[in-house]
């Protein structure tokens, strides 16, 4: 308790400094506490209690800007041809002064030397800078973390003001860091510089014999600075950072086919492609983590105190035999075969080759039996099997040491690799068949294409966790498992098609996919994809694999229920939870698709696009936070108005948790149920939930329909540009991502598309995820 002022008798409780918590008394301007908003120096004074704007977190977001140009020239003749093209974008962000600038210069070339010899080529040069861009996920950097923990009662522009006048961040009651001091002071810049070419020669040997050689290169130099100022909340920064990575990489292709094209007889034409390729892939990475800087605000290398630099070197190389044919019967029975062997450096020993086939077959029967007439203009079936192979990454076959700078009386520090290595492995083998039909109906104004497949994957390569007491933290095994088998199906339509005037088409996609875990190594229960205990502070649930269900469960802890299905309440009046984990959900959708129109008339054209996730859950750490912190609007029930009545008694808790509280014997047996009467205070209604991860209220339903695209577009006719320097010119309103017509999510600030990415788990898996946009261009294309 203050006095305010001193000697008046009068004293006021300060808020603590809890950076995550926005519990406590009601904002309704009944209470005054110590001003917990001044400068250093400055005389205590009282603050009334009250809550920011609704929307006060939205100047954080600014609009973004996309500008991208492209200028291409092209010409040739019957003999060679070219074209160079250059192109830019410009796009400035939505949080701070993220900007990302890309040039791209192409050019290619072909010439027909004469009749037996060809020439191709192309290169492509990129290059990319980018600056602040914004952090992602479960880390203080991130805005958005620091908006989704902000306490509704911080008053924004005076953090804005603090840090303008005094370059600090300061601590404040419900902040983690002043969202201002991150802007201007959590820095990072980077460049890329990629290099692709190609060179290739055709030699026409005979006129249905012919010979290519070719050679491909992509490389590409990456830098990345990101720096952390002297005072930074999290701990490892707080004394100021430097993290720097360097990378280069290369990947050189060259391949050399024979083809053979030729009718072999009246009703027979065959086809064969032999050849050999070369891989070699290298990655170069040095990085550079200096802490503890001598002078503030000086972020060079030389500036720091400590250093731990870290260097690695990937090398892989790969060399193939393959070929390709294909046999055809009058144009209307296909076969087709594939044969392709690798031997792979990465593989072990004994081990580096692996042989894959495959054969398909297609009858396009309404040729066959001559089907004529405007009800099926096309009528195609297909069948397939295939074996595809597939290596690993490198060093997985070995063990080596990491080298150290640090030292000991002269002797320098090193240790062991904490992967165990498996000295015989073997490649992937995915073996898998598929059957399939094309029918187009009415002169092609209606089509539709379906595929079933059906595939399983063994020997797959996986690190499994092993206990530290055996020297290693993970051990390579090649015994995974799975199956994969799905339909997929494409329906084209055009309702209306008149001449010279209106059309309207339509096209729809569907595709169900059912991807399982056959089963892992002995002994192996479950191979953990994101695994909770890697942040246990952060993340409610994790998403394993387990054998014998399908890939990507949640897995959590649930909320104890009675036997007809209702939450159990202990005697304190909250939610229990159940002793073990379960699963509590799938990231896997049930289905996607997408449904396209596009309607046109003379010049004008008007394309609209929607996508649809169905079925399929996300973990919501976005939402935990919420729940834990109490900053989501959700968690205004379970909590009274004001707290005290008009004379300042204290009023009792009104938050009663839906469920029931067991009935117990004296022998502790439960008997029956009772509803639950006993209310708790909000930060009890809803916090205690998070804190002993409650994980089943963080599943929620991934589900989406979005409109995606609305383009109108106009094409001038070529009578109205005969007086103009121009050939074309195409007029787009372009919106994208304009709304969502299914969203399960909205009451908690999530878009459905908020995991950060779809490799493995992580696509279920949202964090603190930046806000999706909505875009609203103009594309102009002038021909000449």
């Amino acid at each position: 308790m203050v006095e305010i002022p001193p000697g008046s008798g009068q004293f006021y409780e300060t808020m603590p400094i809890w950076p995550w918590e926005c519990w406590g008394p009601p904002l309704d301007g009944r209470r005054k506490v110590v001003n917990p908003w001044v400068y250093p120096g400055e005389e205590p004074s009282t603050w009334v209690l009250l809550p920011q704007p609704k929307d006060n977190t939205r100047q954080f977001y600014q609009t973004g800007f996309i500008n991208s140009n492209t200028l291409a020239i092209s010409g040739g003749d019957a003999k060679k041809s070219g074209r160079l093209s250059f192109g830019n974008v410009y796009q400035k962000g939505i949080i701070g002064d993220h900007k990302v600038t890309k040039y791209n210069l192409s050019l290619s070339g072909s010439s027909q030397v004469n009749k037996y010899i060809r020439f191709d080529s192309r290169f492509n040069y990129i290059r990319t800078d980018g600056s602040q861009r914004p952090d992602l996920g479960s880390y203080p950097a991130n805005i958005n973390f620091q908006l989704t923990s902000l306490g509704r009662y911080v008053p924004l522009d005076f953090l804005k003001e603090y840090y303008e006048k005094t370059g600090e961040a300061g601590r404040w009651p419900g902040v983690w860091e002043n969202p201002y001091f991150i802007l201007k002071e959590y820095k990072n810049n980077d460049y890329r510089d990629r290099m692709i070419g190609y060179a290739s020669a055709t030699v026409q040997i005979t006129d249905w014999l012919s010979l290519l050689g070719r050679v491909g290169v992509d490389l590409y130099t990456e830098y990345h600075k990101t720096t952390r100022p002297v005072g930074s909340w999290y701990g490892t920064d707080s004394r100021g950072r430097i993290l720097t990575d360097f990378l280069h990489y290369r990947d050189l292709n060259a391949d050399l086919m024979l083809t053979a094209n030729k009718q072999l007889s009246e009703n027979f034409y065959g086809s064969l492609t032999m050849g050999a390729s070369l891989l070699k892939q290298r990655r170069d990475t040095e990085h550079m983590d200096a802490r503890n800087l001598k002078v503030p605000g000086v972020y060079s290398i030389t500036n720091a105190l400590e250093f731990y630099p870290e260097t690695y070197l990937w090398e892989k190389e790969m060399q193939s035999v393959y070929f390709i044919g294909q046999l055809a019967y009058k144009n209307w029975l296909f076969l087709d075969v594939t044969g392709r062997n690798d031997w792979s450096s990465a593989l072990g020993m004994n081990e580096y080759s692996y042989f894959y086939p495959s054969v398909g077959l297609s009858w396009v029967f309404s040729d066959a039996l001559n089907i004529t007439g405007n009800i099926l203009s096309i009528g195609k079936a297909r069948v397939s099997w295939a074996h595809v192979g597939n290596d690993s990454n490198p060093y997985l076959t070995k063990t080596g040491y990491t080298s150290y700078t640090t030292s000991f009386l002269g002797k320098g520090f090193a240790s062991k690799s904490g992967t165990l290595p498996l000295y015989n492995l073997k490649n992937e083998l995915t073996e898998s068949w598929e059957v399939g039909g094309d029918l187009r109906f009415l002169q092609n104004r209606i089509g539709i294409d379906v595929t079933y497949y059906n595939g399983h994957t063994t020997n797959q390569i996986l690190p499994i966790t092993v206990s530290s007491t055996s020297g290693y933290n993970t051990v390579v095994i090649d015994a995974g498992k799975g199956s994969n088998k799905g339909i997929e199906a494409i329906l084209n339509l055009t309702p209306l098609r008149f001449s010279n005037s209106f059309r309207w088409d339509i096209a729809f996609n569907y595709a169900k996919n059912q991807n399982m875990v056959d089963e892992l190594a002995p002994g192996i229960e479950a191979y953990p994809l994101v695994d909770v205990a890697d942040n246990p502070f952060i993340h409610p649930n994790s998403v394993y694999a387990n054998p014998g269900e399908p890939y990507g469960n949640i897995v959590g802890y649930a909320t104890k229920r009675s036997p007809d299905g209702r939450y159990i309440i202990n005697s304190a009046g909250l939610y229990q939870r159940e002793a073990s984990e379960s699963v509590l959900g799938n990231i896997t959708p049930d289905w996607i698709g997408g449904l396209n129109n596009t309607f046109m008339f003379k010049g004008f054209s008007l394309n609209v696009l929607i996508d649809f996730i169905q079925g399929g859950d996300l973990t919501s750490t976005t939402y935990y936070w919420q729940m834990r912190s109490g900053t989501g609007e959700f968690t205004e029930v379970g909590r009274r108005p004001q707290d005290t009545d008009d004379e300042g008694n204290q009023l009792p808790y009104i938050g009663v948790l839906d469920g029931v509280v067991e009935i117990v014997d004296a022998e502790g047996n439960v008997t029956g149920y009772e509803e639950n009467t006993q209310a708790v205070c909000g930060q009890f209604y809803w916090a205690a939930r998070a804190w002993v991860k409650m994980g089943d209220w963080f599943v929620l339903d991934g589900s989406y329909i979005n409109l995606r695209e609305v383009m109108l577009s106009y094409r001038f006719q070529p009578s109205l540009l005969e007086k103009t320097p121009f050939y074309g010119i195409t007029l787009s309103l372009v919106g994208r991502n304009l709304m969502y017509l299914e969203n399960h999510l909205a009451d908690y600030g999530v878009s459905p598309e908020a995991p950060p990415n779809t490799d493995g788990g992580a696509q279920g898996i949202e964090s603190f995820s930046i806000p999706t946009t909505r875009t609203i261009g103009l594309n102009v294309k002038l021909t000449f």
